[in-house]
């Protein structure tokens, strides 16, 4: 575990960042969309579009800002990466 080097983890972490983004539905879940109402949502899809694209181009400052926004925690184990957002 402590060989992993860091760039592949943040591989691992921006990669997982865009899946969720651009899935509606895993993200739905993720955020609690019965909390928010038609407009919100609909505001927050766009703006999870538009993050995944983001981290899709970003330079490494820009997407270090943008990882450091979302996540809470990273924690590596034996067969995974866990985010917490």
């Amino acid at each position: 575990m402590w060989g992993v080097p860091a760039g592949d983890i943040e591989s691992v972490v921006i990669g997982r960042l865009r899946s969720l983004l651009l899935d509606d539905g895993e993200l739905l879940d993720a955020i609690g969309a019965n909390a928010l109402d038609a407009v919100a949502l609909d505001a927050a899809l766009v703006e999870a579009k538009q993050t995944a694209e983001l981290l899709g181009s970003a330079l490494p400052h820009e997407l270090r800002v943008i990882v450091q926004r979302l996540v809470k925690r990273v924690e590596v184990q034996d067969a995974c990466v866990m985010l917490q957002i």
